[in-house]
């Protein structure tokens, strides 16, 4: 492993590196404003980026009033990411944010075209010069697979994210089509790499009602996300809010604790996957945002006699071990 400009550092976030121990109550895996790539300047009309800059002040702004100290935004460059954006909110709030290289579906044909070698170079560039003219650095991977399963250009993008991972200690944070248990199959991916699987999210995980599964998940050594913690009318068989906090208190009573995290997978802006009529009602069914976990979830473990040392394991000190790159 190359640490190089790591060397001596723990957390890497958009103002730069962060001691383990400062990261604080954390949302490992949301997002802000989902777009397209170019869009702040081919579509400003579409992207209204400053807009949603200032009602996310306002957001995170309140959710640092609450206890959450940090953010981990998963939004990779084929949903609009935007460093800068993530900066000045990260400096008008006061949340520590973490944002992410590696890619989504949305992947563009000139970057999906590129060799598995040229990939891998390009994530480790990210990582170690930053993205783009930004000079802000990603602390997180982030793959993904969906309801298709492994393409070869999702198997692309998973070996180039574990070649990049074993080259810089960047932790890798994964999409998952739950339903069908792709996350089983990303980790055979990770451990064929030799990846200590403590270096891994295994994401939307709580997407299943299936314990073996979550439980498979949890003894391969991977964290395990469950991070669509909001109320929303789902679809097929995908489980609704309680059953998905249910399952999560059925994991910490078996002795999960240290490997689950929670988050919500929210955004304020998201036309890349939200129609306008549906973003409204998104949010008409969850008026608490990012604060849902914290507002409703919270209260209803502690009241199923979780205690709040186990909490703050899963919304603390395991985000904090993940990821940290000085293990």
């Amino acid at each position: 492993m190359n640490l190089g400009y790591f060397e001596n550092t723990m957390i890497i976030t958009v103002k730069g590196p962060l001691q383990k121990d400062r990261l604080g109550r954390t949302l490992p895996h949301e997002h802000v404003i989902e777009t397209a790539p170019g869009f702040e300047d081919l579509f400003p009309e579409i992207n209204h980026r400053n807009t949603v800059l200032e009602k996310a002040k306002k957001e995170f702004g309140e959710l640092y009033e609450l206890g959450i100290k940090s953010v981990v935004d998963t939004t990779t460059y084929d949903i609009g990411r935007d460093p800068e954006f993530l900066l000045a909110l990260s400096e008008a709030s006061g949340v520590n944010i973490i944002c992410s290289t590696g890619c989504y579906f949305q992947i563009t044909p000139a970057f999906s075209n590129q060799s598995e070698i040229e990939i891998t170079k390009l994530f480790i560039r990210e990582i170690e010069h930053g993205i783009g003219t930004s000079g802000i650095k990603p602390g997180v991977i982030k793959v993904a697979t969906g309801s298709e399963g492994f393409t070869d250009i999702t198997h692309k993008m998973f070996r180039a994210a574990s070649k990049a991972h074993l080259e810089t200690g960047i932790p890798i944070t994964t999409h998952t089509w739950a339903q069908g248990e792709t996350g089983l199959g990303q980790l055979e991916i990770f451990d064929g790499f030799g990846i200590d699987l403590s270096n891994v999210c295994i994401g939307h995980s709580d997407d299943s009602k299936d314990i073996k599964y979550l439980k498979k998940l949890c003894d391969s050594g991977a964290f395990v996300a469950f991070d669509k913690l909001y109320p929303i009318d789902r679809h097929g068989e995908s489980p609704n809010i309680e059953t998905r906090v249910e399952n999560l208190a059925i994991l910490i009573e078996s002795g999960y604790s240290h490997c689950l995290f929670m988050s919500h997978d929210w955004s304020i802006y998201a036309p890349a996957f939200w129609p306008e009529m549906e973003e409204a009602d998104r949010k008409k069914q969850n008026p608490y945002g990012y604060k849902f976990i914290s507002m409703r979830v919270v209260p209803d473990l502690l009241d199923r006699s979780v205690e709040q040392q186990t909490i703050d394991q899963i919304m603390i000190n395991n985000p904090a071990e993940f990821l940290n790159i000085s293990k």
